[in-house]
């Protein structure tokens, strides 16, 4: 299974092959990224591996400023991951790798982020990108995320800032609405920044970290466009 997986990307990186740009992830060379069919957004992800810009970023983060990858073992906590992303750091073989979602069928495990079947102070490292924008109750979720990381751990959130301040409803409730309301018929809410204030409230201590803090050169190379990422400590 893995010897195709690694062929695929293999004939991939051959057909798509090139200098104008590199993928963080699966660490290819490329000609382009390729366009966002659904929004329609150019440079949108990965030929090779599938990454969007939020995954590349969220990535290069992860290798450059963080401890992950210092060969120390760690216990990660992975929510609804990205399959390339779920594949490297698999391979990790000073983690322990455990990642989930709510109905995912190749998820480890099965859980609902508002009710972690997970002891207290158990993880070092939490990551969860894209995920809260679809949940109700995002500050129970936000508190579960506390309650399993480990004091001195961090936990990587990211969510899509479409908003000056978030907005949400809890009379929107159907597909039609919440396409108007929000962008997309599976949110229920759009974010702004005062997003930090939902961290601080939970205990975190929070660092927002942007794409746009590093070099145009890095920046294009990898397409990252304006992400951010929310580096959120447990004192």
């Amino acid at each position: 299974m893995i010897f195709i997986f690694q062929l695929k990307l293999l004939i991939k990186r051959i057909v798509y092959f090139g200098f104008r740009n590199n993928c963080p992830i699966c660490n290819s060379n490329i000609r382009y990224f390729k366009r966002d069919p659904v929004s329609n957004r150019p440079d949108a992800y990965c030929p090779v591996c599938g990454a969007y810009e939020r995954h590349r970023f969220a990535w290069y983060f992860l290798y450059n400023s963080t401890d992950l990858f210092n060969k120390s073992p760690k216990k990660i906590l992975h929510i609804a991951p990205n399959p390339i992303i779920r594949e490297k750091l698999s391979n990790q073989k000073q983690l322990l790798y455990i990642y989930g979602d709510l109905s995912t069928i190749d998820a480890l495990v099965t859980f609902d982020l508002v009710n972690l079947p997970f002891s207290d102070n158990r993880f070092d490292i939490i990551i969860c990108s894209h995920i809260l924008e679809h949940i109700p109750n995002d500050h129970k979720a936000i508190n579960e995320i506390f309650r399993v990381l480990k004091r001195n751990g961090f936990a990587l959130i990211a969510i899509p800032i479409t908003a000056e301040k978030t907005y949400e409803d809890p009379t929107v409730t159907t597909s039609e609405d919440r396409l108007k309301k929000y962008g997309q018929v599976d949110h229920v809410r759009r974010y702004g920044f005062d997003f930090i204030d939902r961290l601080k409230k939970s205990g975190f201590m929070v660092k927002t970290i942007s794409s746009i803090q590093i070099n145009n050169e890095i920046r294009n190379k990898h397409m990252f466009k304006e992400q951010h990422l929310f580096y959120c400590i447990k004192e």
